[in-house]
């Protein structure tokens, strides 16, 4: 399925497999040993290798190998899995952005001809995490990636194939598609090759969080009567919505009042959130908005037991 060169060995694949490809010496002069067992790679682009570790993606998973191959725990596994098309393995893209710590795969949604989705593990999140497993999703378009090696930031392409190349012009051939060559990292907001732009969205979201008091967990409704919101860094807005539920297994509500648009000028938001269960979500959806966060504080009280 593919190989790739490693510390002190050639690592090759299989789509059950993985073994080491080392010189021995004459006569044979090369020497393969197994390695791991159903932790196939998925596409021939799926692996990459950083600091003497390598990472990729299965038919079945994550795995690593730093002299024994490892099952990556990953949290939005079952979401990966549950919406890749398998059958378009070859077309998974794996990519090393070493700045921000972080190994990319990129690949193709059933819902699609072409890779449409990425899922991102930070390893350097992970070293600072105690060893939790920070993972994150999104969906973004690219077929291809290479790391800041020769220019200060990583360049990436994306295939569309409604659009319609320019250069070169291929005679008698037409609905070839446009491939768009990317630089990463530059700027908020992506810059389409007809000079228009893209808002560049992403959101955090918090877990369903309760009030724990005297071993009444889950049994006292939770009321949120005003946070303080803390951007380490916030260009343009962002949008905070509160969602409450009463029972574990019921959809997110969404409080009245929410959502509530954050600016640098803002210092504390008043709220009307009540529930068993809390949920926080942070977000952009415009264009030239940037943001860090901090440490949210919440001011929760007990609000009874109905």
């Amino acid at each position: 399925m593919g190989a790739l060169k490693a510390k002190e060995t050639i690592l090759v694949w299989t789509d059950n497999a993985l073994y080491t490809m080392k010189y021995v010496g004459a006569p044979f002069t090369f020497g393969f040993e197994q390695v791991g067992t159903n932790c196939g790679l998925i596409g021939k682009n799926a692996a990459i290798e950083i600091d003497g570790v390598a990472y990729w993606m299965s038919s079945n998973g994550f795995f690593l190998f730093d002299g024994t191959v490892k099952s990556m725990a990953c949290s939005v596994e079952d979401y990966v899995f549950n919406q890749i098309d398998t059958t378009k393995g070859q077309q998974v893209a794996a990519g090393i952005d070493n700045l921000h710590t972080e190994v990319i795969w990129y690949y193709t949604s059933t819902s699609s001809d072409f890779n449409d989705q990425y899922v991102v593990y930070n390893y350097g999140e992970t070293a600072m995490n105690g060893g939790n497993a920070v993972w994150y999703i999104g969906t973004e378009a690219r077929t291809s990636w290479i790391d800041a090696v020769i220019y200060p930031n990583p360049f990436a392409t994306k295939y569309d194939s409604t659009a319609t190349g320019t250069f070169p012009v291929i005679v008698g051939e037409d609905g070839l598609g446009q491939t768009t060559y990317f630089e990463q990292h530059v700027g908020t907001d992506q810059v389409n090759p007809d000079g228009s732009t893209t808002a560049v969205t992403s959101y955090i979201k918090s877990f369903d969080f309760d009030l724990k008091l005297d071993g009444t967990d889950g049994e006292i409704f939770l009321a949120m009567r005003r946070f303080i919101p803390d951007f380490k860094n916030l260009q343009g807005d962002v949008q905070v919505t509160l969602a409450v539920k009463r029972y574990p297994s019921q959809s997110d509500t969404v409080t009245s009042l929410s959502p509530f648009t954050i600016t640098t000028s803002t210092t504390k938001v008043d709220t009307r959130a009540r529930g068993r269960y809390c949920n926080i979500k942070i977000e952009n959806d415009s264009i030239s908005e940037d943001w860090r966060f901090g440490t949210l504080n919440l001011d929760l009280q007990p609000d009874g037991r109905r």
